[in-house]
């Protein structure tokens, strides 16, 4: 059973919910709060923050190059709002950031620092829109470049990096997440398959 369940994973197109909660899984997953900055931080600094670890840089270079998104976020006004914050707040991570003597340093800029976007409902839809949006391009890009389409080179390509512990780790878990999935539906029982479906009328 196990072997066909892993045979029709491997021959769908990318559940991108799915992979989407894998790479939040790898990147934040070990975090008891991921609604945070990352704690981790690189030669050269990161700006990495809340679930998928999205960075100031990957938004700004993608409005950069595909100016279109950013003309069509505009065109909402809650989410470009949030949008404005989060490059704000990167201007922010970027100046302060294990900066503590820093005139303006406040510990909410810093590596593991909340940051100046509360945690509400709201904000996390805002961030998960604008998450799905840089998820999209990225997909496009490896397309453009003949890349092959997998959860490996997608989350490769998100990293930044071939971190095979990183890729392995989403692919892992994408496949897990895929098969509960189809298990649950396998379990579901064939009338329930059918509550949504309108009564035929009967025949005359």
């Amino acid at each position: 059973m196990l072997f066909k369940l892993a045979q029709a994973i491997n021959q769908r197109p990318i559940n991108e919910a799915a992979l989407m909660k894998a790479i939040g899984y790898a990147e934040t997953g070990a975090y008891k709060n991921p609604w945070i900055r990352t704690k981790y931080r690189p030669p050269g600094g990161s700006t990495a923050w809340w679930p998928y670890q999205l960075t100031y840089k990957t938004v700004r270079d993608t409005f950069s190059t595909y100016p279109y998104i950013y003309r069509n976020i505009k065109k909402r006004p809650n989410l470009y709002k949030f949008v404005k914050q989060f490059m704000h707040q990167g201007e922010l991570f970027k100046t302060y950031g294990a900066e503590p003597n820093k005139p303006g340093y406040k510990p909410i800029y810093d590596y593991g620092g909340k940051g100046i976007i509360e945690p509400t409902e709201e904000n996390k839809r805002y961030y998960e829109i604008l998450s799905r949006l840089i998820f999209k391009v990225k997909k496009r890009e490896l397309k453009r470049m003949g890349k092959p389409i997998t959860p490996a080179t997608i989350a490769a390509y998100w990293r930044g990096k071939q971190d095979k512990a990183y890729i392995n780790k989403v692919v892992s878990k994408y496949k897990e997440l895929l098969k509960q999935k189809e298990l649950m539906r396998r379990k579901r029982p064939p009338l329930a398959q059918n509550l949504n479906t309108q009564p035929q009328k009967p025949s005359i």
